[in-house]
């Protein structure tokens, strides 16, 4: 028997088919959030933050939202 390479057409719907498949071996990206649905998520954290009642850290936290003036530091 002898050892002849196979030659293989492909057709141009089948090549594009090809093109157009996401690749297996790249991670998809997650789907994005709708901005609402991040607004809870993020609302849902500051509650839970303030639940646990950590007086440092709440200071901490709250210190990010006052606006701090350079001439008043």
């Amino acid at each position: 028997m002898s050892k002849k390479p196979t030659i293989r057409i492909v057709k141009r719907d089948e090549r594009l088919r090809i093109a157009e498949a996401p690749d297996p071996s790249q991670p998809t990206d997650p789907p994005e959030q709708d901005p609402i649905d991040q607004a809870r998520t993020v609302t849902g954290w500051i509650r839970e933050f303030k639940k646990k009642g950590n007086p440092r850290a709440e200071r901490v936290f709250n210190s990010l939202f006052t606006a701090h003036r350079p001439s008043e530091a």
